[in-house]
């Protein structure tokens, strides 16, 4: 199943630029409310996996 997600990057091999655009971009997010509980995401996960 993970083979049909989204590639999982190192982010430790990220330029600066490259990480202060990711940070910059989740915490737009934040201030816009597109945010998720971390207990809502879990359940989700758990139940798509069957975990």
């Amino acid at each position: 199943m993970l083979n049909n997600m989204c590639k999982i990057e190192n982010a430790a091999k990220w330029s600066k630029e490259r990480l202060d655009a990711e940070l910059e971009k989740g915490y737009n997010d934040m201030l816009q409310g597109r945010t998720r509980p971390a207990a809502m995401v879990l359940s989700d996960v758990k139940k798509k996996y069957n975990v």
